[in-house]
C-alpha cells in the first residue's frame, strides 16, 4: 500500500469511519421512519419543519461528507501542520485535527437524534443539542492553547491574525472561557427549565463573540504602543465591539420582555408530542399510534378499537397538506378524568377530502415528564 494512503487511514480511521456509520444509520432507518422527519429544533425543542424521509435522513451524512474533505483540504495548506523534519503533526495539527472529529461526532450525534426522532422517540431535544454543544465548545476552548495562526480555526480577526502575540493572549483567555462557560452551561441545561434556555444560550454566545473580541483588540492596541505606532487600533474594531455589546444588551431585554407567560412550557411541550403523534396517522400507522398514547388511554381503549375507529374517520380524509396550530389550553381537570396536567390542542388542518377540518388532540402528562395522547378527535 502507498506509504501516504497508509498514513492517511492510520490518521483519519476514526472520521472516516463516523462518516460511513451515519450513512448506514440513516440508510437502514428509512424503511422504518415516518414519511416526514424533523429536520430543525428551535431552543424550546420544538419542530420548525419537516421533510420527506427521502431526501431528510440524508441530510447531515451528506454535510459531514462535504465538511469533512473541504477542513482536510484547508489542514493540508497549513504549514504549521506538520512537522518539516519528519511529516509528523505538531501539536497544533493534532489540536486542529481533534477538533475537526469532536466537531463531527457531535454533528453525527445530532443525525441519530434525528434518526431516532423519525422511528417514533420522544428525546429531549431542548436540553440534549444545547448540552452537546456546549460540552463540544468546552472541549474546543481546552485545545486553543495549542492552535498556531491559521485561516480555518480559532479566533481569526485582523487581529489575532496580524500578530503571533495577539494570537496568544486572545486564545488563551479564549481557551479558558470556553471550557469553564462551557461546563457550566452544560450542567444549567440539564437542570433549568426549558424555557429559560433561549436566553442562556443567546447570552452565553454573545459572550463568546464578545469578550475575545475585547480581549484581541487591547492586546493589539498594547502591542502597536509597545512598539511606538502612533495611535490606536483601527476604529472598525472598536464599531464592531460596540455593536456586539449593544446586539446583547438588545438580545437581552428582547428575552425579558418575551418571557413566558404561565403554562406555556407545558403548552409548547404537550405541542411537539402531539405534532410528533400525529405523524403516525398522516402515514396511516395506526398501531404505531396506539402505542404512543398515554397509559390510561390504552387501558381504555384496546389496539383493534382505535385501528378501526382512525380506520373509519381518520383514513377517509386522505393526505394531509398543511397543518396549523389554533390552540393549545392548559387544564389540569377534564370531564369523566383524574386530576391531573392536560393540554388541549387544536389544529387547522387541510385534508385532501376534507380541506376545513380540526384536529383535537388531548395531551397527559405521565409521571415520567412526558406528554401523551389521551385522546383525539376529528371533525
Amino acid at each position: 500500500m502507498n506509504p501516504r494512503i497508509r498514513q492517511f487511514l492510520r490518521e483519519e480511521w476514526l472520521q472516516l469511519l463516523i462518516l460511513v456509520l451515519t450513512l448506514i444509520a440513516a440508510l437502514a432507518a428509512m424503511p422504518y421512519a415516518t414519511e416526514r422527519v424533523p429536520m430543525q429544533w428551535n431552543l424550546r425543542g420544538e419542530v420548525n419543519w419537516y421533510a420527506p424521509k427521502e431526501w431528510g435522513l440524508l441530510v447531515l451524512p451528506g454535510a459531514l461528507f462535504v465538511i469533512y474533505p473541504l477542513l482536510f483540504f484547508l489542514e493540508g495548506r497549513d504549514r504549521n501542520r506538520r512537522k518539516p523534519e519528519d511529516g509528523s503533526l505538531t501539536s497544533h495539527g493534532k489540536a486542529t485535527r481533534t477538533i475537526r472529529l469532536t466537531a463531527s461526532v457531535v454533528l453525527a450525534a445530532v443525525c441519530f437524534i434525528q434518526i431516532a426522532c423519525a422511528l417514533g422517540r420522544h428525546l429531549d431535544v431542548a436540553r440534549l443539542v444545547p448540552t452537546g454543544v456546549a460540552l463540544l465548545l468546552a472541549f474546543i476552548g481546552n485545545l486553543f492553547g495549542k492552535l498556531k495562526p491559521n485561516r480555518y480555526v480559532g479566533i481569526r480577526v485582523p487581529w489575532t491574525l496580524n500578530s503571533e502575540t495577539v494570537w496568544r493572549k486572545t486564545h488563551r483567555l479564549a481557551g479558558w472561557l470556553y471550557t469553564v462557560s462551557g461546563l457550566v452551561v452544560a450542567a444549567i441545561t440539564l437542570l433549568s427549565p426549558v424555557p429559560h434556555l433561549p436566553g442562556l444560550m443567546f447570552a452565553w454566545v454573545a459572550m463568546l463573540v464578545v469578550v475575545p473580541l475585547v480581549v484581541a483588540w487591547e492586546a493589539a492596541r498594547s502591542e502597536r504602543r509597545q512598539n511606538g505606532t502612533a495611535g490606536d487600533a483601527p476604529g472598525a474594531g472598536k464599531y464592531s465591539v460596540v455593536a456586539s455589546v449593544l446586539i446583547l444588551l438588545a438580545g437581552c431585554c428582547i428575552q425579558y420582555l418575551l418571557v413566558d407567560p404561565k403554562h406555556e412550557p407545558q403548552r409548547r411541550a404537550a405541542q411537539a408530542a402531539a405534532e410528533q403523534w400525529l405523524v403516525n396517522l398522516d402515514d396511516v400507522r395506526y398501531e404505531d399510534a396506539w402505542k404512543r398514547t398515554a397509559g390510561s388511554f390504552r387501558s381504555q381503549v384496546k389496539e383493534a378499537s382505535l385501528v378501526k375507529s382512525l380506520n373509519g374517520c381518520r383514513k377517509p380524509a386522505g393526505a394531509t397538506k398543511s397543518r396549523q396550530l389554533r390552540e393549545a389550553s392548559y387544564k389540569e381537570s377534564l370531564p369523566h378524568a383524574p386530576t391531573g396536567r392536560y393540554v388541549i390542542v387544536q389544529f387547522d388542518t387541510v385534508f385532501d377530502h376534507k380541506p376545513d377540518a380540526i384536529e383535537t388532540v388531548v395531551e397527559e402528562q405521565e409521571t415520567d415528564g412526558r406528554w401523551q395522547v389521551s385522546g383525539y378527535f376529528i371533525k
